[in-house]
């Protein structure tokens, strides 16, 4: 640790990524804040995104491993770490 910052060793994406719904889209909707009404219909945006995607388990591995704590990652708006990290029996 440095300062409180604890550094991850961060995974990259895999071959699968050039699956993914989200694949040369804006990445605006995917990191929008949710307090706000245009934030929040941007995050129901990119979850539609997700919900027809085929790689959708492993971009939310991903980010699991990674600890992402912001954005939409398969289909979850992010921070939900805790739920999914149960719900994938990760941690």
């Amino acid at each position: 640790m440095v300062w409180g910052v604890r550094f991850v060793e961060r995974e990259p994406a895999g071959a699968w990524a050039d699956d993914a719904a989200c694949r040369g889209k804006s990445g605006v909707v995917f990191f929008s804040d949710r307090r706000t009404p245009r934030g929040k219909a941007e995050v129901a945006e990119a979850k539609k995104v997700c919900e027809g995607c085929t790689v959708r388990r492993e971009c939310l591995e991903l980010a699991v491993h990674n600890g992402e704590r912001f954005g939409v990652w398969g289909g979850y708006a992010f921070p939900m770490a805790a739920i999914t990290r149960r719900r994938l029996g990760v941690g």
